[in-house]
């Protein structure tokens, strides 16, 4: 009679236990349905056009961008001489680019050509790349500012969150093409590693939704890996089910 008595006292917390695991597994689906595969790989072509294309970051990059802006790279790669900043775009009204290379330690050794550059040196490229794309410039007050984005699982950790520095731009003056629009920049480094990577997204100035974008977002960046274990998990997605 007591262990009727326990188990059914325990009935409720299990069954609140179960519905909080069905929500969340539903929201992941959910989040996981708006975002497409892993980006593939891009490359450069090299100024003797004989030689084969070449890749344009020093390492494999997993990253699911939100669905609609593909998987390959768009057009050419736009870089700024030897700094690839790559485009992914679709119809969508959005836009995201993406940089990658090597952390090099002393600032007067940056070295271009093998993708090493200082933090410094790195995010100021992704922004005078991004400027000239846009024709826009940024303000010389706005810092960068921490942004935490937690790791895309059905099973989330706290503590395994990622964390990126975060500049957000925008363009209310707007243009003949795209009109007005927003930028918003985040930085990643893996410090260990000596890699660091720069996304930023392109879309317009005033969100219907701003809330479910936040959430796009922070679900596109949840996904990335620098790690060496990025090609495996891209060949592991690509895999049938």
């Amino acid at each position: 009679m007591m262990m009727l008595l326990l188990a059914g006292c325990g009935l409720p917390d299990y069954e609140k236990r179960m519905d909080e695991q069905r929500a969340r597994i539903a929201k992941f689906d959910e989040m996981n349905r708006q975002l497409d595969a892993p980006i593939e790989m891009p490359s450069v072509q090299p100024k003797n056009e004989k030689e084969p294309p070449q890749p344009a970051w020093p390492f494999e990059v997993y990253l699911r961008l939100p669905t609609g802006l593909g998987t390959k790279q768009k057009d050419k790669v736009f870089s700024m001489k030897t700094f690839p900043l790559v485009r992914y775009a679709g119809e969508t009204g959005m836009a995201a680019f993406v940089a990658a290379g090597f952390i090099q330690e002393s600032k007067k050794s940056d070295v271009a050509a093998e993708r090493k550059f200082t933090t410094e040196t790195f995010r100021r490229e992704t922004r005078v790349a991004l400027q000239i794309k846009y024709d826009v410039a940024f303000s010389e007050k706005q810092r960068l500012s921490p942004y935490e984005a937690p790791i895309f699982s059905a099973y989330p950790d706290s503590t395994t969150n990622l964390m990126f520095k975060h500049l957000q731009y925008s363009n209310l003056a707007g243009g003949p093409k795209i009109g007005n629009f927003a930028l918003e920049l985040y930085f990643f480094e893996d410090e260990e590693a000596g890699k660091q990577i720069a996304i930023a997204f392109q879309r317009p100035a005033r969100l219907t939704d701003p809330d479910a974008h936040r959430r796009l977002i922070d679900s596109s960046l949840g996904t990335l890996d620098i790690s060496n274990e990025a090609p495996s998990k891209r060949a592991s997605f690509r895999r049938p089910r």
